[in-house]
């Protein structure tokens, strides 16, 4: 089996927007796991100092979809690719 180099990215921008930070998603996985454990959305809503209507969110969206991540968002285009930036 071929051993693969790995190159370190010189530049790694973080992500634009809060809601792709991984801080935030982390968060949301909390919000999973607390309801998971059986937690009421008014007790999640208090362990992690979140509004209730956001712990709702991201429950009915994890219950739906099967995921906490953000959706894409409509916009311009992207003008440069990835690996430009």
């Amino acid at each position: 089996m071929p051993i693969m180099e790995v190159q370190p990215q010189c530049h790694v921008r973080p992500p634009r927007t809060r809601a792709n930070r991984p801080e935030v998603i982390t968060s949301r996985g909390r919000i999973i796991g607390y309801h998971e454990a059986g937690k009421e959305i008014r007790e999640t809503s208090r362990l992690l100092g979140i509004s209730r209507d956001t712990v709702r969110l991201w429950v009915r969206r994890y219950e739906e979809e099967g995921h906490v991540l953000t959706r894409p968002r409509p916009g311009r285009p992207r003008v440069t690719t990835p690996a430009a930036d």
